[in-house]
């Protein structure tokens, strides 16, 4: 079961403006997970998800791999699980760190982002991604 209320939060975009966004916050009560969902953004379908994921593996080069999983998050948002998913198909440990920094906003389940840590192969990555979230927040 899960309920359904309406949050508001101030965003800063530089140090002296603010931004309102409303996100849409849900709280599973069988494992007691936040989701967030924001006006602009919307889960993945199962369909669409997996079509991502053919498409990025169809991709011989990197970039262009990274490049699709970012414009697919445009307006779409996913859970920690999924962005592990995505991240495992990237071949480069940089372009990991990369998309799991930039795909950190549009995780709907941000406390089990630390299950993006085992797709590292180096600490150093770990610890950058660590220190990404804690400047954002």
């Amino acid at each position: 079961m899960k309920v359904l209320f309406t949050a508001l939060l101030i965003v800063p975009l530089f140090a002296f403006s603010k931004q309102n966004i409303d996100f849409n916050l849900s709280v599973d009560s069988q494992t007691n997970s936040i989701y967030t969902q924001s006006a602009n953004c919307n889960p993945f379908t199962e369909s669409s998800f997996v079509n991502l994921l053919d498409l990025i593996k169809s991709q011989d080069v990197e970039d262009s791999k990274f490049k699709k999983a970012k414009i697919a998050f445009r307006y779409n948002c996913a859970t920690a699980n999924q962005v592990l998913e995505i991240l495992e198909l990237f071949d480069v440990e940089k372009t990991k760190l990369e998309f799991a920094k930039f795909a950190f906003e549009k995780t709907t389940d941000q406390n089990n982002y630390h299950l993006i840590n085992s797709s590292f192969n180096k600490e150093s990555s770990v610890q950058g991604l660590k220190e990404y979230i804690e400047m954002r927040y």
